[in-house]
């Protein structure tokens, strides 16, 4: 909306609309992987087509389903939409392939409710704290005030990076445990395998250097890697992970963080006065510290400016 007054000068206000026709919208702080310390704390958010905040209730179901008793082979193509073999014939003939996708996190039945309540919309939810490794699914049903339900259906497989064994079936993954850190930490990655004498190349890339090269060997167990990060990672490094194991290629990148965190600076304005007088002087003291909160020299440039020109800045 623009509005000019009799002196000619125009004004304007500008607001979005959304419109959709999924009135609601639910967003899990939950991955497909997750761990022991990931469940004990998470959020559901519950937002409007606006992207707004909706207060309320909703009720939670956490399901346990029946996880698979053998790992599947990846197939290099899609499932067939018809089979031509029995699912007992192919099976026998191919014991280590999935005949569809029976094994999928997607397709897995159900085997017990392990918990049920009722939480208001958007808080923290720590109430799983006593579950063992498992897949498990989510059910998360909110009744809007116009007696419509709304679910949000979420799977996962819950695991344990402290454990060696592996209690689920694999047949390899890599879970990212802390892939964004500093230097003096150490960035840490779980490997999962069922496979015997699983031999794969570990290898650390850094501006476009191989600076590391490690050959592990893995047999049906889960194994936790550390890397040591130092100042000469920040800007972000890579971890290569290759093997080969059944005919296929298994080849993971992972993308460590390491920020320029000590580049960062801080400015506050340590001396101010909100209100000055036409004509009068005014000094102003700023502060320039380092990402420890230590002063530091610093050039700055400063500019002002009439604040009502802000009227004329489109929003």
């Amino acid at each position: 909306v623009e509005a000019t007054s009799l002196s000619g000068e125009t004004q304007a206000i500008a607001k979005k609309i959304y419109v959709s026709r999924k009135p609601i919208s639910f967003d899990i702080s939950l991955k497909t992987e997750v761990s022991l310390t990931e469940i004990n704390s998470f959020i559901i958010e519950c937002k409007n087509s606006t992207g707004q905040l909706i207060e309320g209730k909703a009720d939670l179901e956490l399901w346990k389903l029946k996880a698979p008793l053998t790992y599947d082979i990846p197939k290099l193509w899609n499932a067939r939409m018809e089979q031509v073999k029995s699912k007992e014939s192919f099976k026998n003939d191919f014991p280590q392939f999935a005949y569809s996708e029976e094994n999928y996190i997607k397709n897995l039945k159900k085997e017990n409710l392990v918990s049920k309540s009722t939480h208001n919309l958007n808080d923290s939810i720590s109430q799983f704290l006593d579950l063992k490794e498992s897949y498990y699914m989510l059910q998360y049903k909110y009744l809007d005030k116009y007696g419509e339900e709304h679910i949000l259906e979420h799977r996962f497989e819950l695991i344990n990076p402290n454990k060696h064994e592996l209690n689920l079936p694999k047949f390899f993954s890599v879970k990212e445990i802390l892939t964004s850190a500093e230097p003096g930490d150490n960035a840490k990655i779980l490997l999962r395998s069922s496979l015997e004498e699983l031999r794969l190349l570990v290898e650390v890339e850094n501006n476009n250097r191989i600076i590391a090269s490690q050959q592990i060997v893995i047999s049906n167990e889960q194994r936790l890697l550390e890397f040591p990060i130092e100042e000469k990672h920040r800007g972000n490094f890579t971890i290569h992970i290759t093997g080969v194991h059944s005919n296929r290629i298994i080849q993971e990148n992972i993308e460590v963080k390491v920020p320029y965190s000590n580049k960062k600076l801080s400015a506050t304005i340590s001396s101010y006065r909100k209100i000055t007088e036409p004509g009068t002087e005014e000094e102003w003291t700023l502060e320039i510290k380092d990402h420890k909160g230590k002063g530091v020299e610093a050039e700055i440039m400063a500019s002002m400016y009439d604040q009502s020109l802000d009227q004329f800045v489109k929003k």
